[in-house]
């Protein structure tokens, strides 16, 4: 999953390109941002989005070459063992009904740690749940 997460997130790149201004804004306090930063900026943004979108495609290309391959083996599996296709079919709503509750129950649990952190302004809390929440 990490790997399709970080095959589909440009939001990293995108940010760091304006980090990059503030760092430059803070550091010198009579930088301006001259029209042709700002055209350079929207290009380094286009590039990245292009880049984003080829990777879209291959990740709905890996998506569907996956789900094909599962279909496959689960319609042989299924003919073969035709005696195990309720039990089969059963256990999967029963495992995918129960994955759900369990990430509800958990996002609630980190909306609820990031709420707190907000309104007690504790620091280390909203980086703890920012950190938990890239692997989410």
């Amino acid at each position: 999953m990490t790997f399709f997460t970080n095959l589909n997130n440009s939001i990293n790149s995108i940010r760091n390109i304006f980090h990059e201004e503030e760092k430059k804004m803070k550091d010198n306090k009579k930088y301006k941002v001259t029209e042709e930063r700002k055209k350079e900026i929207l290009n380094e943004i286009e590039k990245i989005l292009k880049k984003h979108k080829i990777k879209v495609i291959i990740l709905i290309i890996i998506e569907v070459s996956l789900i094909i391959f599962f279909w496959y083996y689960v319609t042989a599996f299924c003919h073969v063992y035709s005696r195990t296709q309720i039990s089969w079919l059963l256990d999967s709503f029963l495992s995918i009904i129960s994955r759900f509750i369990i990430e509800c129950l958990f996002s609630l649990l980190f909306a609820k740690l990031y709420r707190i952190a907000i309104e007690s302004s504790v620091h280390c809390l909203y980086k703890f749940v920012l950190f938990l929440y890239c692997f989410g």
